[in-house]
């Protein structure tokens, strides 16, 4: 009787831990996995910086700190690591998304802790129209670093692209929890009114 209770409490412990895992993936709680590829200062500045920037007065004050998050973000402490994103992004920048997800995959085997590396792998799966792909490495990124306004942005992008928008009004809403003045916000302009007030 004693063996029953205690699986019946275990069963009901997994049900509610299943459904609240879906709701906390992107929250900082959920980074079990720190993007270590990053030093402890980096750290501390991105904490100084995200704070900075979630209470920015102005557009050019907030994308100034976005500046700099973006900075820390692409520069990893390994050398090696950094040799490989460099080549990665040389091929993103001329719009070679094939090569850039093989460097990429790399970089992900190698250093799968490094937020930026799936980031920039679902950045790349997404213009090759790899949406599942991409929603998968930006699920892997937001786990390393629950802060992650581009890769929530991505999402964002992904999901009204394939019609579903009022996912992408909740992703893009969060994602300004984090920078108040995303760049991509205004794409919540091109959601149907009726998505709006459903989700209000």
């Amino acid at each position: 009787m004693k063996t029953t209770a205690i699986l019946v409490v275990s069963l009901s412990f997994f049900t509610l831990f299943s459904a609240s895992l879906v709701l906390a993936e992107d929250s900082i709680e959920f980074a079990v996995k720190p993007n270590r590829e990053l030093t402890k200062i980096q750290h501390n500045q991105l904490d100084t910086l995200f704070l900075s920037l979630r209470n920015a007065k102005s557009a050019v004050e907030a994308y100034g700190h976005e500046k700099e998050i973006w900075r820390i973000w692409m520069t990893p402490k390994d050398e090696k690591l950094a040799a490989l994103m460099y080549t990665a992004m040389g091929h993103i920048d001329d719009e070679q998304y094939k090569e850039a997800i093989t460097t990429l995959n790399m970089v992900v085997s190698r250093f799968p802790k490094y937020a930026e590396g799936w980031n920039q792998r679902a950045f790349a799966h997404f213009h090759l129209d790899q949406y599942e792909e991409s929603l998968n490495d930006i699920a892997k990124t937001l786990k390393l670093e629950p802060r992650h306004f581009g890769a929530m942005s991505g999402r964002g992008i992904i999901y009204i692209n394939r019609g579903e928008s009022l996912l992408a009004k909740e992703t893009f809403i969060h994602a300004m929890n984090y920078h108040p003045y995303l760049r991509s916000r205004n794409l919540l302009l091109t959601i149907p009114a009726e998505v709006k007030e459903l989700f209000i």
